[in-house]
């Protein structure tokens, strides 16, 4: 047991030092295929991050950091802020299952996913809904994605995620006509 941890430890070092020492050119995030959807009251949308978890993602999903991509959704109306909300898909990988499992924080759904092309598909998809007001027509929406520093305890450094995203935070912006 302490071999097979020790191993997971010393994986995470290498694919640090990897990362660290690459010459990686960074991922063009940018969100994609806005779907609305209307039910119940609530106007729902369904949005993907694209390009977003590709190259060295993999590898530092698999250090075992519980690792979060943030969300800030804002919808607003003639400059008036109707709804905002601030919200992560968070996923940590298994090495004893060789899973990963997300968690997203706007649905408060957990999904298991067991290879990384599902968890590039299940966590490249933002779900959220608010309330429709009877009163309004035209809806401005706003959504940006980032991702914080994570701190690695091998070498007590702190690596920047969005260095992986060349720093450039992916942002949508579109006006939603309700009928």
């Amino acid at each position: 047991m302490f071999e097979s941890i020790g191993n997971h430890i010393l994986k995470g070092i290498i694919t640090f030092g990897l990362l660290v020492f690459s010459s990686y050119e960074g991922n063009d995030a940018s969100f994609r295929s806005l779907r609305v959807n209307y039910y119940e009251g609530l106007i729902g949308i369904e949005l993907n991050l694209d390009g977003a978890f590709e190259n060295d993602f993999e590898e530092i999903f698999k250090t075992g950091k519980s690792i979060d991509i943030w969300f800030k959704v804002d919808v607003s109306s003639q400059g008036v802020v109707l709804e905002e909300e601030l919200f992560s898909h968070n996923v940590t990988y298994d090495p004893l299952l060789d899973s990963y499992l997300l968690k997203r924080g706007s649905t408060d759904d957990s999904i298991i996913c067991s290879s990384y092309n599902n968890l590039k598909e299940e966590l490249s998809l933002i779900i959220w809904d608010f309330r429709r007001l009877r009163s309004v027509d035209d809806y401005d929406l706003s959504i940006t994605a980032y991702m914080e520093k994570i701190y690695f305890s091998e070498n007590g450094d702190d690596f920047n995620l969005m260095l992986l995203w060349k720093n450039k935070t992916p942002r949508f912006k579109q006006k939603i006509r309700v009928n």
